[in-house]
């Protein structure tokens, strides 16, 4: 399977069913990465502009989802291949991409 396959047939699937706060979520952890590709929830906590509290429902639910992992106390990480890739590119380019699909292209 093509990466740009994978990424019709399971990473837009797959986001289409988050909330908007799971998104947000996602886009804040891509954004606090470190070089082990690790999250601190309290600066996603600190991105968002929230307490960690309030964030510990749509934690749990990309958790349960089997998207994102809490490896150690305080800090997640991405669980599904390329999803956070997919998540960066420009919102355009997934635009023209899922057009040219459709159209057989």
């Amino acid at each position: 399977m093509s990466v740009l396959t994978y990424e019709r047939r399971a990473l837009k699937p797959l986001l289409d069913e988050l909330s908007d706060m799971e998104l947000q979520y996602l886009r804040a952890l891509i954004a606090c990465l470190d070089d082990q590709r690790l999250a601190s929830t309290g600066d996603i906590a600190r991105m968002l502009g929230k307490e960690q509290r309030h964030l510990s429902r749509a934690r749990s639910r990309l958790i349960d989802k089997g998207i994102i992992a809490s490896p150690a106390r305080g800090h997640v990480m991405f669980c599904v291949p390329y999803l956070a890739a997919y998540i960066e590119q420009p919102e355009s380019r997934n635009m023209v991409i899922e057009t040219a699909r459709q159209r057989g292209v």
